[in-house]
């Protein structure tokens, strides 16, 4: 995988990063735009933030995700910008009220510059506290791709309700797996792309004879939207002509594909981590041509 910081957006969304370099350049653009305004929480700015070790570290149950951002960059502000610097930093990023370059100004010389302080705001402080809260961080995103189990996990939970796979329900291991929309950083939009790749890897699912269950246990079978789980095992049952009933569907079929899907997708992604995916479209996975193109292309042991 190259490593040029010229490459394509789409290639770099999916990719996320692959250098250090890269992910702390990424986190000073989150900096530099929560210090103008609030980070939105549809931003593929949390993506980021979510594989800081000294994020994951804050994450509480009732903790708001400002909170915890607010806690960090204090924290880093403390660590690297002394004195006056430091509280020009909590002004910038609105600590004292609304925050900006000139209110950091303001702490630092009403009389400098405007373009100078955004220098040092922009240039100098916020590459400082970026390379503090990045320490601990793997090199690359390939470095932190979760264990197979944990995908195991993420996907039995979204059978759950099935899809169509939505923003809220995409956690961090369905990121560091599923291709995001190329050229986007609407959560909205690579839950989408997410959602489409899923349906992909269910349309070539390499257990011939378990592919229909699990498009019914996905609901992604014709007249399976937004029915219960409990329906889709009775389904199972009925297409499996006798076979087994919705009891052996839940205990050893569910399983069966669960394992199965996620090896699939594991097998997937190391081979694009690896650079055998080369020539991929680059157009959000899942589309009409990226189908197209991943037909076969799962790979067996």
């Amino acid at each position: 995988m190259e490593n040029s910081p010229k490459r394509d957006r789409g290639s770099q969304k999916r990719s996320l990063w692959s250098t250090h370099r890269e992910l702390v350049h990424e986190i000073e653009n989150v900096l530099q735009s929560y210090s103008r305004k609030p980070l939105d929480p549809d931003s593929i700015y949390w993506v980021y933030l979510w594989c800081l070790p000294k994020v994951a570290a804050e994450v509480k149950p009732g903790t708001t995700l400002d909170a915890i951002l607010n806690k960090v960059v204090g924290d880093a502000i403390d660590a690297t910008c002394p004195g006056n610097s430091g509280d020009a930093m909590r002004a910038a990023f609105g600590f004292y009220g609304e925050g900006g370059v000139l209110a950091a100004r303001a702490i630092l010389n009403k009389d400098m510059d405007f373009w100078e302080a955004r220098r040092l705001v922009d240039g100098e402080y916020i590459p400082r506290i970026a390379a503090w809260l990045c320490q601990g961080a793997a090199n690359s995103f390939a470095e932190r791709l979760p264990d197979v189990t944990e995908l195991e996990t993420a996907l039995d939970d979204l059978c759950m309700k099935g899809l169509p796979l939505t923003r809220d329900r995409v956690t961090l291991t369905l990121v560091a797996f599923l291709p995001l929309a190329a050229n986007s950083s609407s959560s909205t939009q690579n839950a989408m792309a997410a959602d489409r790749f899923l349906k992909a890897q269910l349309e070539v699912f390499e257990i011939d004879e378990l592919r229909q269950a699990a498009h019914v246990l996905f609901a992604h079978a014709p007249g399976t939207k937004g029915t219960t789980l409990k329906r889709r095992y009775e389904v199972m049952a009925e297409i499996s002509e006798g076979r087994y009933g919705t009891e052996h569907a839940r205990q050893k079929i569910r399983p069966q594909i669960i394992t199965a899907l996620a090896w699939q997708i594991y097998r997937f992604k190391a081979a694009d981590l690896a650079g055998e995916n080369e020539g991929a479209p680059t157009n959000g996975g899942g589309s009409p041509e990226w189908q197209a193109w991943s037909t076969g292309r799962t790979l067996r042991p």
